[in-house]
């Protein structure tokens, strides 16, 4: 695991994938941090990305494989569509 002090505005660069970590703002114990990546990169909060994942497993355990897997793609209003 890398470890890194920043202060807002500076940067953290993953230049191989094209994924730049910005620090926004910095309140108490809270930091925002702005993501920019390409697109085909998904990046997802950890309890969200858990949720999901929990949510897919009860989803193949009453579902046929082809319902549950299906491949979708966000779009930026949220709605999902077949790539």
């Amino acid at each position: 695991m890398l470890v890194v002090s920043r202060r807002i505005g500076e940067e953290i660069l993953v230049p191989e994938q094209g994924i730049i970590f910005r620090i926004l703002e910095i309140r108490g114990n809270k930091v925002r941090v702005g993501i920019t990546a390409p697109p085909a990169i998904r990046v997802q909060r950890r309890e969200l990305w858990e949720r999901i994942q929990a949510g897919l497993t009860r989803a193949r355990a009453v579902l046929p494989a082809e319902v549950v897997d299906l491949e979708v793609e966000p779009t930026a209003n949220g709605v999902a569509r077949r790539p």
